[in-house]
C-alpha cells in the first residue's frame, strides 16, 4: 500500500491531541513524562527523514545542517543555564532525559525540528507572495517570527509541564529576542547550504498539532 500524507498526518494528529486530553483528564501522567523527550526526538529524526527524501541530491548537505543545529542549538541551551545568557535565567527539571551537562539531548533536537516545521509553515503560507530566491531575506525573517510565536505558546505549557523553570516571574523578552536571532543564524545557514527544497508538507500538520497540544496543556493550566 502506498503511504500518503495522510497516513502520516492522522497518527501524529491522534498522537498529540489525545496527550494532550490526558493532560486535562490527568491520565498516564508518569508515562508521559517518561515518553517526552524520546517523542521529541522520534519527531526530529521522521522530520530528518522525510526533508532527505524530499531533497536527494542535498542529503549531505542537509545531514550538515542538521548536526550544526543540533550543536548550537545544545551549545545556546548551555549557555543559558551555565551563563543566564542570552535567554535568561532558567534550568531544567530532571523530566527530560537523558541529559549532557545539564541540558536535555532532546533540546538539540527539538532546534531542528522547529526549524522545519516554522520554515516549511512559512512556505505554505507565503511562498506564492513573494520571488523566493530573490526575497530568502524576507522568509529567514517571517520563518524566525514563526518560531518566536511557536515559542511563546511553548514556553509557559512547558513551564506547567515543569520540563524548566525560570527564575523570574514571567519569561524574559530577552528569551523571545535570543529565539528570533538564534532562528534567524540557522536560517541564514540554511540559505548559505541551499537547502530551499528540504521540506515537505508533513512539517506544516507538526507546527499546528504540537501548537495545538501546547493549547491543551495550557488550557489545563488555566481550568484546573
Amino acid at each position: 500500500m502506498r503511504v500518503t500524507l495522510k497516513h502520516k498526518v492522522i497518527p501524529i494528529y491522534i498522537l498529540f491531541i489525545a496527550g494532550g486530553i490526558w493532560h486535562l483528564l490527568d491520565w498516564f501522567q508518569s508515562w508521559m513524562r517518561l515518553l517526552a523527550a524520546p517523542l521529541m526526538i522520534a519527531v526530529a529524526l521522521v522530520m530528518i527523514h522525510e526533508a532527505m527524501v524530499s531533497c536527494k541530491s542535498a542529503r549531505r548537505r542537509f545531514l550538515f545542517w542538521s548536526f550544526l543545529t543540533f550543536c548550537a542549538g545544545w551549545g545556546i541551551e548551555y549557555a543559558g543555564i551555565r551563563f543566564g545568557w542570552p535567554f535568561g535565567e532558567y534550568e531544567y527539571s530532571s523530566i527530560l532525559q537523558p541529559q549532557l551537562l545539564g541540558v536535555p539531548v532532546a533540546i538539540g533536537f527539538a532546534w531542528v525540528s522547529i526549524y522545519l516545521a516554522s520554515y516549511s509553515l512559512v512556505r505554505f503560507l507565503f511562498e506564492k507572495r513573494f520571488t523566493f530566491r530573490l526575497q530568502w531575506i524576507v522568509f529567514s525573517l517571517l520563518a524566525s517570527s514563526a518560531m518566536v510565536i511557536f515559542d511563546a505558546v511553548m514556553e509557559p505549557a512547558a513551564v506547567h509541564l515543569n520540563y524548566w523553570t525560570w527564575q523570574t516571574p514571567v519569561v524574559p523578552l530577552s528569551n523571545y529576542i535570543a529565539w528570533f536571532c538564534m532562528g534567524f543564524i540557522i536560517s541564514l545557514l540554511w540559505r548559505l547550504l541551499a537547502l530551499e527544497r528540504c521540506t515537505c508538507p508533513l512539517f506544516v500538520h507538526v507546527y499546528a498539532v504540537q501548537m495545538l497540544y501546547f493549547v491543551l496543556v495550557l488550557l489545563d493550566s488555566w481550568v484546573f
